[in-house]
Formats: structure tokens, sequence, C-alpha cells
């Protein structure tokens, strides 16, 4: 019996340090903090690929260029998340509600990670729940994938009974007026920093 405890034991922190490491791989990947952007780093993340491509809330084909002039906000998640999505999306409504009008230069995306469920019009009906101006993205598997990855999300399919569910990093995202720049919230950035974030970018001169 002791030795099938320790058995176990072992496992499960076999288990915890192949998470960790898995964190370490995939976590967002910034070069620095960005000095005119407190609480963010700036990442290597190039949004302006033309490989990244998907389908926005109402099903129509998108890339990030669609949105140049905006500044965007994007969070990866899925419409079934218990608490920390939905937590998320209505911080991040409590904050673009406080930009004034500074909020028609803020678009705020919901990137699924479970596009399988998620479809356009599901994503729809879920983000207008917390801002009927919030956004969607979706698409096949393999382009919601790709787009994870670019942004160095950390995420997986977990088994949940005859169903599953979806193990994700929960950062928050910053992509620049000119769809070139994006910043990576910190573990202990702020709702305070993001809204004077959105104020900075928002208000900058596209080139």
């Amino acid at each position: 019996m002791v030795a099938t405890f320790w058995r176990a034991a072992a496992i499960a922190a076999l288990a915890l340090l192949a998470g960790f490491l898995l964190s370490l791989v995939l976590r967002p990947s910034p070069t620095a903090p960005a000095p005119e952007l407190p609480g963010f780093y700036l990442s290597k993340t190039d949004p302006a690929a033309p490989d990244l491509s998907f389908l926005d809330q109402d099903g129509q084909p998108r890339t990030f260029a669609d949105y140049r002039g905006r500044v965007l906000v994007v969070f990866f998640g899925f419409v079934r998340c218990p608490d920390v999505c939905p937590t998320r999306l209505f911080e991040l409504a409590q904050v673009v509600k406080g930009l004034g009008p500074a909020r028609d230069r803020v678009q705020v995306l919901l990137a699924t990670l479970d596009p399988e469920r998620d479809v356009p019009e599901v994503l729809k009906g879920y983000v207008a729940a917390f801002d009927p101006g919030f956004g969607g993205l979706t698409g096949t598997p393999d382009q919601m994938a790709t787009l994870a990855q670019r942004f160095y999300v950390a995420w997986r399919k977990a088994p949940l009974g005859a169903d599953y569910t979806i193990d994700h990093s929960a950062a928050t995202y910053l992509v620049d007026a000119t769809g070139r720049r994006v910043y990576v919230a910190g573990s202990d950035t702020t709702d305070k920093q993001l809204f004077a974030a959105l104020g900075v970018l928002a208000s900058q001169e596209i080139p």
C-alpha cells in the first residue's frame, strides 16, 4: 500500500512538472517590458502574418489586417469555460465602458480554443451578452491552433467525463492600431493598467 501511494505521488509530481515545462515553452514570449505601457510586455508575435486567418462572429473570413485602425484586445478561451473566460470578459466590458469616445477605436475579440463547438452564431451570442460591441474569432481546428501557437497560448483539450473541457492560459493581448505590435499583459497587470494602456494605444496616430 505504501509503495502504491509513493508511485501515485511520483506520477502526480511528474504530471505537475510536465505542465510546468509546457507552460514555459508555450507561455507568451515577451522581448522586454514595454516602458510606454506599464504592466505589459512587447511580444514577438506577428499578427500581420498572412497565414493567420479565421472567421469572425458573423462567419466572415478575416485576418488581423481587417481590423487595422482599431486597437485589439484579444483573449483566448471558449464559450463553455466555467469561470476564467466569463470573469475576464466581464472585466474587459467594464474597462472598455470607461474609455468614453476612445471606445470606438477599441475592439475586444474572444478567440476560441474550441472551434468545433464555438461556431460563429454561438460566439456571437456569447460575447454580445457581455458587450454588444465585442467580437469573436473561430475557424477550423487547424486555423485556431495556429493562431494560438503564434500568440504562445498554452492550452489542451482535457477529458471531462463523457465530454471534454479546455485547459488554457489566460493572458490578455493588445494589438496596436497598425496591426503589427502585440503587447501581452503580465501576471500581475491590473485593470487600471489595462485601461491606461488602451487609452495610450487608442490615441496614437496611424502612420
